[in-house]
């Protein structure tokens, strides 16, 4: 599975919403505020076994990221493939 779809998987499971499910593009217009975004990061370094920095966990951040975005930034500084 890729990074991708394991964050697109993450979100949904924070919101309790099924499976086929579309998100939005923006994490702030899928419904995910402050609390949700600290447990999608949660769920997250568990599944992914990955530690996020304290500095990327900003409110700021959260106002701005895409799901495409979060999931770059996953691969690209804790080295995991979006292959799967």
């Amino acid at each position: 599975m890729n990074v991708t779809t394991i964050v697109e998987n993450a979100i949904r499971k924070v919101l309790e919403v099924p499976e086929n499910h579309p998100l939005n593009e923006g994490l702030l217009e899928n419904g995910i505020n402050s609390l949700r975004f600290i447990q999608l990061v949660i769920e997250l370094e568990l599944q992914l076994d990955i530690e996020f920095s304290d500095e990327y966990l900003s409110e700021d951040n959260l106002s701005t990221i895409t799901i495409e975005e979060f999931s770059n930034y996953i691969i690209n500084n804790f080295g995991i493939s979006n292959e799967g």
